[in-house]
């Protein structure tokens, strides 16, 4: 054995650093936390308590109708808050409260503004109560009082429940200009008929009859959207809707037999494959329909019932 063998070689150590680097590393560090915890402080300050991002300038989106100062007084958003703090659900839900207002959004436009975009209520349809016509929605809200029964709408005659949800249903499915002939919508009896007013006449929505010359209250019992019914234009003649169901293509099926003329007074699109139309209210429709027999809408023989089926639109 050799002495070069018996040679290992040597072990290193890791050095620490010298104390005055040590110093320098910490006092970096503590620097870098200062000017953090200092950005912080600032960036605080100037979002919540500079004048720099305050509110000066707010924009009313969408609003239809709705007066924009009562947007703006339900918002209730101060001038000069700072816009950080604002919280804007709150207003939002404020906003929301008004009765005109389906849904309303509210963001911040950095540095100073807000918008806040509203989607009013669109109406369909309005009820008669005893303080005056009333607008609503196609979900049904009654959210506008009117001074005036309105001419291009139909008035809602059900009752509480299924039967006023389906009138506002086939209500919502008729656009203009078929929805400015209807007068009414009828749900009695399980089966729904509408009321057309004359080409040339409106309504005035004062006291309230239907078709059948009967006071409307549907079931004998007032509703709080029925209330009392208008008096509606019916000179336009009567339309057989049957069920709600299908009720957009009944929509479309009853308008194009308007506008395809002809001296009628009874429409019956309940089968929207199989319309048909005629001078009067065949007896067995009237009796589905609960029509009294001697309202003068019924057929009196087998001529007129013959007519009206020969009318049938393929």
């Amino acid at each position: 054995m050799t002495a070069s063998t018996l040679l290992t070689e040597p072990e290193t150590v890791p050095q620490s650093p010298p104390p005055r680097r040590r110093g320098r590393l910490v006092r970096r560090l503590l620097w870098g936390a200062a000017a953090a915890v200092l950005l912080l402080v600032v960036a605080g300050w100037v979002l919540f308590f500079s004048p720099w991002l305050d509110l000066r300038t707010v924009a009313v989106e969408g609003r239809g109708q709705i007066p924009e100062s009562a947007i703006l007084a339900a918002a209730a958003l101060s001038d000069r808050t700072p816009l950080a703090s604002l919280d804007t659900g709150a207003a939002a839900g404020r906003v929301a409260d008004l009765p005109a207002v389906a849904e309303v959004r509210i963001t911040r436009n950095w540095p100073n503004g807000v918008t806040i975009a509203v989607t009013p209520r669109t109406p369909v349809a309005y009820a008669a109560t005893p303080e005056g016509p009333v607008l609503v929605d196609r979900a049904g809200v009654r959210y506008e009082p009117v001074q005036e029964a309105p001419a291009d709408l139909p008035q809602l005659q059900a009752s509480d429940g299924q039967p006023m949800q389906d009138a506002v249903a086939v209500a919502a499915t008729l656009q203009s200009p078929l929805r400015d002939r209807v007068s009414s919508v009828v749900v009695a009896n399980d089966r729904i008929r509408l009321t057309l007013r004359g080409d040339d006449e409106e309504s005035d929505g004062q006291t309230g009859e239907d078709q059948t010359g009967d006071r409307q209250s549907t079931d004998g019992q007032s509703t709080d959207l029925a209330g009392t019914a208008g008096e509606v234009d019916e000179s336009g003649g009567l339309v057989y809707w049957g069920t709600v169901e299908d009720s957009e293509l009944k929509a479309k099926v009853l308008a194009g037999l308007l506008a395809g003329g002809g001296d009628y007074k009874f429409f019956d699109v309940a089968t929207p494959g199989y319309p048909t139309a005629g001078p009067s209210v065949p007896d067995a429709t009237a009796r589905v329909m609960g029509l009294p027999q001697d309202s003068g809408q019924s057929t009196s023989g087998s001529s007129e019932t013959s007519e009206a089926s020969a009318a049938t639109t393929g």
